[in-house]
C-alpha cells in the first residue's frame, strides 16, 4: 500500500502545483504525471486483484492501513467472526457480527 500512496501523493502534489496545465504536453512536469498517473492505476488494479483474492477465501479485509480482517466462524448455533490485525501473534479475538473492533473478545472466552 505504502507505493500506491506514494504515488497518489505525487499526482496530488502535481496536481495542487500545476492544476489543469499538467494536461498540456507544453507543461513541464506533463510526461511525468502521466508517468505517476499511469503506475498508480496498476498499483491501484494489483492491490484490487490482491483483495479480491483474499475476499473470495472468505477474509473480510476491514482496514488495509492496519491489516485488519474478520472471517466467519461457528460459536455454538451463532455466527461470529474471528478477528486479528497486522502485528498479532495470532488470531485472538473475536466479536460478534454487529460487535465491530470495539466488541473484540479474547479468544479464551469463545
Amino acid at each position: 500500500m505504502s507505493r500506491a500512496q506514494e504515488l497518489n501523493d505525487q499526482v496530488s502534489d502535481l496536481e495542487i502545483v500545476w492544476g489543469a496545465k499538467l494536461l498540456d504536453a507544453s507543461c513541464p512536469e506533463h510526461r511525468a504525471y502521466l508517468e505517476y498517473k499511469r503506475n498508480l492505476t496498476a498499483e491501484e488494479s494489483a492491490v484490487g486483484d490482491l483483495l479480491g483474492a483474499v475476499r473470495a477465501d472468505g477474509i473480510e479485509v476491514k482496514d488495509v492501513h492496519t491489516g485488519l480482517i474478520d472471517f466467519y466462524a461457528r460459536r455454538g448455533a451463532e455466527v461470529v467472526y474471528l478477528c486479528w490485525r497486522r502485528g498479532e501473534p495470532e488470531v485472538g479475538y473475536w466479536h460478534t457480527l454487529q460487535g465491530g473492533f470495539t466488541g473484540r473478545k479474547p479468544i479464551k472466552e469463545f
